[in-house]
This record gives C-alpha cells, structure tokens and sequence, in this order.
C-alpha cells in the first residue's frame, strides 16, 4: 500500500488543504500534523483513520487560512 492524496477548498474566503500520503509498513502508525488552530480534531482523525487502515504508516498533513490573513500552515 503507497498513495497519495491531495484536496483543497475556499468557501466564505478561508481555504483548507488536507495531504495523505501512505507507505506500506508491518504495523499501524498513523501521524497527523494539524495547524493549532484545529489541534481538538487530533485525536478524531487518527481514529477515523485507523477505522479504515489495518497496516501501514499514514501521514496527514492539513492547512488552514481564513481570510482575515491568520495562518493555520504547519511547519
């Protein structure tokens, strides 16, 4: 298992980004990078995750800007 996974979306001038990328692994290792704006989703999206992969690593990397020029980009 290796895939890639990209989207982007602006409604109402705040634009989120979400990248997946997957590599075959023995185990089940799921790692998220959020912007702290949406750091409480944590937690929920590893577990939405791990409801769907039975093995592998899963890195997910989200973005966040809001129109008003706040960044939600992780570094």
């Amino acid at each position: 298992m290796t895939g890639f996974g990209a989207a982007r979306e602006t409604v109402g001038g705040e634009t989120i980004s979400a990248e997946i990328r997957t590599v075959n692994h023995r185990f089940c290792e799921v790692k998220a990078r959020l912007p702290r704006t949406l750091l409480a989703l944590e937690s929920r999206i590893v577990r939405l995750v791990r409801e769907s992969v039975e093995r592998g690593t899963v890195e997910i990397t989200v973005r966040w800007q809001s129109g008003a020029g706040e960044d939600g980009r992780v570094t």
